[in-house]
């Protein structure tokens, strides 16, 4: 009988361990400004990389990295697309709007994505 608790002590400390590292991770990935897509896109490669093994933590690293990856990606996009506005006089129309068009699907997706990351963070942090 103190076998079955002593292991579900420790699975319980360690579903604890891997929540605050995962929390944590999303915490400095949130710390960095939105501007710095490098910075993010960095710490969530980071992220993606933290070894868990509880399904909870798994869902969170997985989807938070992804959404943090889209969201560099996204603002990449609008950062080239804004380039081409500006130099209007000398950028290619077709490629302008063709670029504005992958900023858009671009954002849509990785606010589609931050929305998981939310719902899983809060399902990790809420766990008893």
């Amino acid at each position: 009988m103190l076998g079955v608790w002593l292991a579900a002590c420790s699975g319980k400390r360690q579903e604890s361990d891997e929540q605050q590292r995962i929390a944590a991770a999303i915490d400095a990935i949130q710390a960095v400004p939105a501007e710095d897509a490098s910075g993010r896109a960095e710490l969530a490669d980071a992220l993606a990389k933290v070894d868990v093994k509880t399904p909870a933590a798994v869902k969170a690293r997985d989807a938070c990295a992804g959404a943090y990856r889209a969201m560099a990606k996204s603002t990449r996009l609008i950062d080239e697309a804004s380039a081409g506005l500006a130099a209007s006089s000398h950028a290619d129309p077709a490629r302008t709007i063709q670029a504005a068009k992958e900023a858009v699907a671009a954002e849509k997706a990785a606010e589609d994505a931050m929305e998981t990351c939310s719902d899983a963070r809060a399902a990790l942090l809420l766990r008893p």
